[in-house]
């Protein structure tokens, strides 16, 4: 009755995906099974076929063989009166044993007959009639790509792991892992076989989320196609004396929530533990001889392989306990599927680096983002460079400035870091960006105290007074081109132009020689612009680098993810700023031509800027000329200004002494 009340409260459990709405008879779902040894096959399918059965699917069995025996893949024939090889026949005859055991006999075939077939309309595979089996043995090399030709249909199929283990197997099922992780959007889990055999009863690791109501569902169906005794486990953070009613309070709300239909109130037993870390509280619940399953769900992608070294799951198995471990990832959202389709797509046609030049690339970014006396000495005779651009405003000097300045590679290194997960070079990298940052600013600022005759900004210090949307874009822009350009030794010549582009140090020049004189306006708006620059140079370098092939670490620390994400944030947050809320705003047309029919001939208007302060509208006027101006002239502007713009403004009055030619 359990089992009936089941099949008909969740007939389209399929490891998680939901058929659509307006499908009355779901196709049969057609789900792969890689086992990663071949010793595998013969003694461990009892959980994934019992699991498939459940769902009702048709099965793809994958063994992982020598690739001395099967250079690519090719198909073992399950028919008994079959004749094939030793070796293929060594396996098949234990997985023909497991099917008729876990399946039924006359529940699968290896070859599709009536009255299962295909519909004619659709050319879907029908639901009824036995489920077809196939079994192939594949290289290790060619399971990525068989697992995504069984898996077109992302939103039925799924793919199931069957892995070892035994630590001298986990570094290959884990990296073969996560390469299907990455290509597929489909439902994924993972069996660790344990050594108990016996007919023990099934634990899950309930938690929240779509994830862990669906590992309670699976553990439900498999509970009632087994006829064995299941306990639905929660583990509770030591908060004092009430933890474990509280625990219980929890619980009971997530079964009510994920089970109220489709089983009996006391099918599932409750069981709670206190620990503050809840591998330990499952682990250690395992250690009863009581169970032969463990169920529990995998928040994100990442948790089943390689690149959450700290995810439950992955500490759950490397915890070596008895029991058998099934971790149920569920199948990606449809934006997480948009991102993968994303970057899948750039992956196709992007030219993909090399091993040797990834190794390269990562060598050349390394030692040259060292914070050194190398380094140090750039930094220095790039500041002084740009400095005296700026105080003698020539753009041609302040270009050279930009060729010197050794800033973009430390940036590079922290979009590679990102890229990669790697927290030291993340480390390195910021230490050099942020000394060198440091010492050009101070330097600045020295230069400018010492300059006798620096009273008031020039023109090359006014043009970057503050960040625009075009800077952001710009920045962008070069940052993928100076990582894309980096991992490309034909290309390295582009990367003074992408400097030039970029013009990471005159902000900081600029920014310097303005707060020796007192300009704390455009002291801070260069400085707004140089973390402008900085910010999406290093989003650009990182999405840059991940679309050419550059991966993940072994042993990524979670601040780095943390980092990239919070990079997104705030570039957002920039674009929407510079886009709608822009600090400085164009003068009106008609208080340009009062101004300058105000002003007599020994003065010319060099510039009128707009900008909001403390709440309050400031006009800038800049003048130059051969005298000083009067002093009724701020006056008469200020009236001007309150003519044309229609509120009470601040004239902010600037002047240079300029020779005017007649």
């Amino acid at each position: 009755m359990i089992q009936k009340a089941v099949r008909d409260k969740l007939p389209l459990l399929r490891f998680g995906a939901d058929a659509p709405a307006d499908q009355p008879e779901p196709a049969r779902m057609s789900v792969a099974i890689v086992i990663d040894k071949e010793d595998l096959a013969r003694s461990n399918l009892r959980w994934p076929l019992r699991i498939t059965k459940s769902v009702d699917a048709d099965i793809s069995l994958l063994v992982c063989v020598p690739k001395t025996i099967v250079s690519h893949a090719r198909d073992v024939d399950l028919s008994t009166s079959a004749e094939q090889p030793a070796y293929d026949s060594s396996i098949a005859e234990p997985v023909l044993a497991a099917l008729d055991e876990y399946l039924g006999c006359g529940q699968w075939t290896p070859e599709r007959s009536e009255p299962g077939g295909e519909d004619e309309d659709t050319g879907a595979v029908l639901s009824d009639g036995p489920a077809l089996v196939r079994l192939r043995l594949v290289a290790p090399h060619a399971v990525v790509q068989e697992v995504e030709q069984l898996t077109p249909r992302t939103q039925l199929d799924g793919v199931m792991f069957v892995v070892s283990a035994d630590p001298e197997r986990r570094e290959e099922s884990i990296s073969m892992l996560t390469e299907v992780l990455r290509s597929t959007a489909c439902s994924v889990a993972v069996v660790v076989p344990g050594s108990r055999q016996a007919d023990g009863e099934l634990l899950v690791a309930a938690d929240r989320g779509t994830h862990g109501r669906n590992a309670i569902n699976l553990a439900a169906v498999l509970a009632a196609e087994t006829d064995r005794k299941l306990t639905s486990l929660y583990v509770e953070p030591d908060i004092g004396a009430d933890a474990e009613d509280v625990g219980h309070r929890i619980l009971d709300r997530l079964l009510k929530d994920t089970l109220e239909e489709s089983l009996p109130p006391d099918a599932t037993r409750r069981r709670v533990v206190v620990y503050n870390d809840p591998v330990k509280g499952i682990v250690e619940t395992c250690h009863d001889d009581t169970y032969e399953l463990l169920v529990l769900g995998a928040a994100r992608m990442e948790a089943l392989g390689e690149l959450r070294s700290g995810s439950v799951p992955r500490r759950v198995v490397e915890a070596r306990p008895d029991v058998t471990v099934v971790a149920l990832r569920d199948a990606l959202p449809l934006g997480s599927r948009l991102s993968q389709w994303m970057l899948l797509t750039l992956q196709e046609h992007i030219p993909q680096l090399m091993r040797a030049e990834r190794i390269e690339l990562v060598e050349r970014i390394q030692s040259n983002a060292h914070w050194n006396f190398d380094f140090m000495l750039l930094i220095i005779l790039s500041t002084l460079i740009a400095a005296l651009g700026l105080l003698d405003n020539s753009a041609a000097v302040i270009i050279g400035a930009m060729l010197v300045a050794p800033l973009m590679t430390p940036l590079l290194g922290l979009g590679l870091a990102i890229a990669q997960g790697n927290a030291r070079l993340a480390q390195i990298t910021l230490k050099a960006a942020s000394l060198g940052f440091l010492t050009a600013f101070i330097l600045a600022y020295l230069i400018g105290l010492l300059s006798g005759d620096f009273i008031v900004s020039t023109a090359e210090m006014d043009s970057r007074d503050w960040p625009q949307l075009l800077d952001l874009i710009v920045a962008f822009v070069s940052g993928i081109a100076a990582a894309y350009a980096s991992g490309r030794p034909g290309l390295l010549a582009a990367l003074p132009g992408v400097a030039i582009a970029a013009a990471l140090l005159p902000p900081v020049a600029t920014a310097g020689l303005a707060m020796s004189i007192g300009n704390y306006d455009l002291s801070l708006g260069a400085l707004l612009l140089f973390g402008v620059n900085v910010v999406a140079i290093v989003l650009a370098a990182a999405i840059s680098l991940r679309a050419v092939g550059i991966r993940g670490v072994k042993k990524a620390k979670q601040v780095i993810p943390l980092l990239g994400r919070a990079l997104v944030i705030v570039s957002l947050v920039m674009t929407l700023m510079l886009s709608f809320a822009p600090p400085l705003l164009q003068a009106p047309a008609e208080l340009v031509q009062a101004v300058e029919s105000t002003l007599d001939d020994q003065l010319r208007l060099r510039r009128i800027r707009l900008q909001k302060a403390h709440g309050a509208l400031e006009v800038q006027v800049d003048l130059g000329g051969s005298r000083l101006p009067d002093a009724q002239l701020q006056g008469r502007l200020a009236e001007l200004a309150r003519r044309h713009i229609g509120e009470e403004t601040a004239v902010r009055l600037t002047f240079r002494y300029e020779t005017l030619l007649k």
